[in-house]
């Protein structure tokens, strides 16, 4: 059913990367660091894969498991992002904002409470088959 609660952690998440691939694209505070393409690419994977999470409401294990493939993706992200942010400093050697880098560590936080709800789901429905 798409109006459970993990569908609106799902949709959160959705929203704070589509937020983070805004702020990639149109970066002048930060030139060269959330611009990268391998970022834009993995960004715009995870919210289509998020959106295919979202609308697997019926096949619970497979969305459990795409949730954990795209948690380990958003890592690999942070990674990322904390690599260029690392690089852009030695060079530039100026202090700058790691706001954009909470939101992954944010939809890694919702992701984890989605596959929670979901395995809730999983055993009420396993329950109502021993019921039956």
């Amino acid at each position: 059913m798409i109006q459970r609660i993990q569908s609106i952690y799902l949709f959160a998440a959705i929203v704070f990367l589509t937020l983070m691939l805004f702020i990639s694209l149109n970066t002048h505070e930060y030139p060269g660091m959330l611009s990268s393409w391998p970022l834009i690419m993995f960004l715009s994977l995870i919210i289509f894969l998020l959106f295919v999470i979202l609308l697997l409401f019926k096949n619970r294990k497979l969305q459990i498991r795409l949730c954990y493939v795209s948690m380990i993706v958003l890592m690999f992200i942070e990674v990322l992002i904390f690599y260029y942010f690392n690089l852009e400093t030695h060079v530039k050697e100026k202090s700058i904002s790691y706001f954009p880098a909470i939101f992954p560590v944010v939809d890694i936080i919702l992701i984890f409470l989605a596959v929670k709800a979901i395995k809730k789901d999983e055993e009420l429905v396993k329950s109502m088959n021993r019921i039956r």
